[in-house]
């Protein structure tokens, strides 16, 4: 036992997470023993339907493995990218890659418990697990953990990835490997087309969230809303063709649920004179605000997150409730613990509305008019005017992909289309652990992974009575503390003083940095040196401040996440050459877009600062 408790400790001080997971988990003896191989080496056997498969050589497994890795890597040296190797076994597969490979960035994937588990009762893995060459090690062959997996590969590791497995682990694990290399490519698609989006609508969040800032003083967030709906129904409304067919039943759907219209499907409800209990909004581009400038503002309470486009709440004529997204570091700056829950980002608000309503308390989710895919060659019901022809068009015209519907067929999709769709999924498969059940009432729509269709009838008549609590009415008062709008302001001063102190602190930087590629160019070492000081005792003040901490952080996230990717590799060059021609390389583009970002982030507070001094004249 103190060889396990060895090895559980080192998970626990690397991989906290990861031993929790061990110490719920109960082995399976019967399927699993450990044997050894005729060189004395440990092995494992496992029976599966009267078949024993063995994970290792039955006569030597340290060779076995050697041998493997040297064959797998062969004409791969070239790749400085991460390796993610699927399976450890009892530890021989990782230990051959450590010693035959340089590879400075490894993640290891092991899918059954079982053997992971055998692997800490009988071997010494220390050396191999907590080796400052393993960055990340996952377990299981739950569809999260794939997930986040592929997540951390796309958002926090450079270059292209090396997958390998034993061939013993693509036999017995090959579902699993072909999903994971499925989960991979669209988790490097999602992450490309999140960099797309944070190049686009960067500034527009940045604004958004500031100009924002007053109406989260004066609404209640949506704590106020918190369990309203205990253990109900709630029914997520989107703006898909299939809404059309369904529509006329929402007025006796209304009297036994809740009613959230996601985003633009106002529009359609409004249309059939439909008035859902709440909309949601999170949108911050110019097609959400015309979304807004065709409805009726004064007849549905609204919930914002504060990235949506600030005009809408400007206009807004109703109760508001505020929320925010995860990461969102100006609002948590400035309002602190009046910022309300926060949500995760969603690839599409119909994501932001099913978090709310798990939010609320609801036990059943009904997902409505959620096509994710275009049947019949349509985006939208009826009712849906925001969107142009000429948008609508590019949208079909790059439906090249297919995805399976609910009665079997094919509909059309296209890659954002499916990337929303995924993005939808993990979050059911997240709340289906907390026992919440999905289901898809869409007649023509994609196939959701954990929503089960239903027709919307057949849930109207086994839907119990349930009256739809009003109480958010009364809990509808801000919950700010007094003064809040003077404590913000003089942050927001706070940060235009240091914004000050960044721009001189930006300019000696680049002026180093040019001075640094000048050095390297003529080879002068003793200068060289000067400048990697100069340029970390600069770079370490910049990080320092609140203005990076929580605003650049935000607004440049995914700009200093692709630095971050390449920190490592500049921290572990010895060669000053070398090391100084990778800061040049990518601290320098960084460099670039924050002072690119400063000016514009400036005249988006002072204006923020005019919007918070109207408020004191409002509350005057």
């Amino acid at each position: 036992m103190k060889l396990l408790e060895a090895n559980e400790q080192i998970l626990q001080d690397k991989y906290p997470e990861l031993a929790r997971v061990i110490d719920h988990n109960v082995p399976d003896l019967e399927r699993y023993e450990v044997v050894c191989t005729k060189n004395n080496e440990f092995n494992l056997k496992r029976q599966e339907d009267d078949v024993e498969y063995f994970f290792h050589s039955k006569y030597n497994a340290e060779v076995e493995a050697v041998r493997w890795v040297q064959a797998t890597m062969d004409g791969k040296s070239d790749n400085e990218g991460p390796l993610l190797l699927f399976g450890v076994g009892m530890g021989h597969f990782l230990k051959a890659v450590l010693e035959k490979t340089e590879v400075k960035q490894i993640i290891v994937y092991e899918p059954d418990i079982n053997v992971f588990h055998s692997m800490l009762r009988n071997q010494d893995v220390s050396g191999l697990l907590d080796n400052d060459r393993v960055k990340m090690v996952a377990l299981g062959e739950h569809e999260l953990v794939l997930s986040e997996l592929a997540d951390y590969i796309s958002g926090q590791l450079s270059g292209t990835i090396t997958l390998i497995a034993a061939q013993i682990y693509r036999r017995l694990y090959k579902e699993t490997f072909n999903q994971l290399e499925e989960v991979i490519k669209h988790g490097v698609l999602n992450s490309q087309s999140n960099f797309q989006t944070y190049q686009r609508y960067q500034m527009e969040w940045v604004r958004n969230i500031l100009y924002n800032i007053p109406h989260c003083i004066v609404n209640p967030s949506i704590a106020a809303l918190k369990g309203i709906n205990n253990k109900g129904a709630v029914a997520v409304i989107g703006s898909g063709p299939s809404l059309q067919e369904d529509i006329h039943l929402l007025e006796q759907l209304k009297q036994k649920c809740i009613l959230i219209a996601a985003g633009s499907s106002i529009q359609i409800l409004q249309h059939h004179h439909v008035d859902p209990h709440f909309i949601v909004t999170m949108d911050g581009g110019s097609p959400n605000l015309q979304v807004f400038n065709n409805i009726d503002r004064g007849r549905t309470p609204l919930i914002f997150v504060n990235h949506s486009h600030f005009q809408i709440q400007d206009m807004y004529q109703l109760e508001m409730f505020h929320a925010t997204f995860e990461g969102d570091t100006i609002s948590q700056y400035l309002l602190e613990e009046d910022m309300g829950p926060s949500f995760k980002p969603t690839a599409s608000v119909t994501g932001t509305a099913i978090q709310l309503a798990a939010y609320m308390g609801a036990k059943d989710i009904i997902l409505l008019g959620q096509d994710l895919s275009f049947p019949d060659q349509k985006y939208y019901s009826a009712g849906a005017n925001h969107a142009s022809e000429k948008g609508l068009t590019n949208a079909l015209s790059s439906a090249t992909e297919f995805v399976e519907n609910v009665s079997g067929g094919m509909n059309p999709t296209n890659a954002v289309m499916t990337i929303t769709r995924k993005n939808i999924e993990n979050i059911i498969s997240v709340l289906q652990l907390n026992g919440m059940s999905f289901t898809n009432t869409s007649s023509k729509g994609a196939k959701i992974k954990g929503a089960e269709w239903e027709s919307l009838e057949r849930i109207i008549k086994v839907l119990p009575a349930n009256q739809v609590p009003a109480l958010y009415r009364l809990n509808a008062m801000p919950v700010t503390e007094e003064n809040l709008s003077e404590k913000v302001s003089k942050k927001m001063n706070h940060i235009l003083s240091e914004a000050q102190t960044l721009d001189k602190s930006l300019t000696k930087i680049k002026q180093e940095l040019i001075s640094m590629a000048k050095n390297v160019k003529t080879k002068n070492a003793n200068n060289l040196n000067k400048n990697l000081l100069k340029v970390n005792k600069l770079w370490q003040s910049i990080t320092d401040q609140d203005i990076f901490k929580y605003f650049h952080s935000f607004g440049l996230a995914h700009h200093i996440n692709h630095y971050m990717r390449f920190v490592p590799k500049i921290v572990d060059a010895t060669n000053p050459f070398t090391k100084a021609s990778l800061i040049i390389e990518h601290l320098g583009k960084l460099v670039d877009e924050l002072i690119s970002f400063n000016p514009q982030m400036t005249n988006y507070i002072q204006h923020a600062l005019h919007r918070m001094d109207l408020l004191h004249q409002q509350e005057e």
